[in-house]
């Protein structure tokens, strides 16, 4: 009994010691417009996302947190297989550039960070506007 209550002493206090959380940060893409959403960048190598609308997909999950993790400096976002946007997070276009931290939506829960990206129509237009 005395080893038991030992055992369970020493798993508390190895429990207690553990300060370090572990987070999971996610990255997601939520199509609130009436066009296909297609993202390629060079941080999610060669896969190219398509985004359905009134649809979400999550585009990239790291451990650790922030959103400078997924390092999106450059994305290619295409719309409906025809218009094509590159931006650039050191682009002085900072309205509606994916690649800018405060155009995404942070949650969090617990130990989970969750980053969005919303695509509206006004995306569309903004896109349309500078081809």
């Amino acid at each position: 009994m005395k080893k038991l209550f030992g055992l369970l002493f020493l798993l508390l206090v190895c429990a207690g010691c553990y300060t370090e959380d572990i987070t999971s940060s996610r990255l997601y893409i939520e199509n609130h417009s009436s066009h296909n959403i297609s993202i390629t960048s060079s941080y999610l190598g060669s896969e190219n996302y398509v985004v359905a609308p009134g649809s979400s997909e999550c585009i990239s999950q790291v451990t650790g947190s922030g959103l400078s993790l997924f390092i999106l400096q450059i994305a290619e976002v295409t719309f409906d297989d025809e218009l094509i946007v590159a931006y650039d997070s050191k682009s002085d276009l900072t309205e509606y550039n994916i690649c800018l931290e405060e155009n995404w939506k942070y949650e969090e829960d617990g130990h989970m960070q969750k980053w969005t990206y919303t695509f509206t129509d006004e995306d569309f237009s903004y896109a349309k506007s500078l081809n």
